[in-house]
């Protein structure tokens, strides 16, 4: 009887509306707008983080620090590079938004028939041009987007929206593989900047000086304590005060500089592991609008498409924007 009654509920939607069930997948182009945020915050704070490094290596030259004469054109190139990737990054993220949201205004319109494939491939290609004109050094995802594009229109060969997503399939992969190759190769990148912050913190305390400081200072301040008080001793103490002083310095920059690193090989990790998911999320998509829509959207089975993966890795990488946040600055 349960049953009886549903299938009577939906056939006087059916007659009063004239429409069928299509699931809804909004939430994953909310949550690929909600990652893009996250994925582009974190990309921001590591340029400000490599410009204010640039900053502190033109100190240490006009201080006679012993650094690498090239050091400056090494990473001001270095910068460029990286921007290349970064570029990449944000537009290969801009594009798996706009893209689910194409998907997910089709489906929420009720348009998943052989129709809709061609309206697909119209969005898609205008992503093309957009991310031409929006990023421009990303030609790698530019190309990847245009290529998807030319398969949506091969495509319309197919019966239905959900048909023509399983044969693209392969080309959103190669999509999110520009974003994991592009986080990928941003590892060393990190470690290096850190490397170069701690080795300016080294610098700026004085490496000698902080080395003979921590070996000899205990048998130093025990032997002026032993003696009378005097204005000499007085300053003899308040110099190992100031040495101390800057021996923690040192070390909080150091510290700060790993604890960076650490948050945004993380940070990289997560972004590696939110291009597999949404590639996998397409497919998912895919899956339930092929089986779940019309009549069959009614079934206990069916419901709408969840994206929480997405959303946690977004709120993850968010949570490590603050971490090492202090910098060498100051120098």
């Amino acid at each position: 009887m349960p049953r009886i009654a549903r299938l009577a509920a939906t056939l006087l939607l059916l007659v009063t509306t004239g429409c069928t069930a299509t699931p809804d997948i909004s939430a994953w182009s909310t949550a690929s707008t909600s990652l893009a945020g996250a994925v582009n915050a974190e990309n921001r704070s590591v340029i400000e983080r490599v410009d204010s490094l640039i900053g502190q290596i033109n100190v240490a030259k006009q201080a006679g620090w012993n650094i690498d004469p090239n050091a400056l054109t090494t990473w001001q190139t270095t910068r460029s590079s990286w921007s290349t990737s970064n570029a990449n990054v944000e537009a290969a993220m801009a594009a798996m938004v706009a893209y689910s949201q194409a998907l997910a205004n089709l489906a929420a319109a009720g348009e998943t028939g052989k129709e809709a494939i061609g309206k697909m491939a119209t969005s898609v290609k205008n992503i093309g041009t957009t991310l031409g004109l929006s990023f421009a050094p990303a030609t790698a995802v530019v190309n990847a987007v245009t290529f998807i594009a030319d398969q949506w229109n091969r495509a319309q060969a197919q019966e239905s929206l959900a048909a023509a997503m399983k044969q693209t399939q392969p080309d959103v992969v190669r999509l999110t593989n520009l974003l994991i190759i592009a986080s990928n190769t941003q590892k060393g990148f990190i470690r290096d900047v850190a490397s170069l912050e701690r080795q300016l913190a080294a610098l700026e305390a004085g490496t000698r000086l902080m080395s003979a400081y921590k070996r000899e200072h205990k048998d130093m301040r025990k032997a002026i304590l032993a003696g009378p008080p005097s204005e000499k001793t007085t300053a003899m103490l308040a110099l190992l005060n100031h040495m101390e002083s800057r021996l923690n310095q040192r070390e909080a920059k150091k510290t700060s500089a790993t604890a960076w690193s650490r948050a945004r090989s993380t940070a990289l990790a997560k972004i590696v592991e939110a291009g597999k998911v949404w590639r996998d999320t397409h497919a998912r998509a895919a899956t339930l609008l092929e089986t779940c829509g019309g009549f069959r959207g009614l079934e206990p089975k069916c419901g709408n498409l969840t994206a929480d993966n997405l959303k946690v890795i977004a709120s993850h990488i968010q949570a490590l924007l603050n971490v090492g946040e202090q910098r060498t600055d100051g120098l």
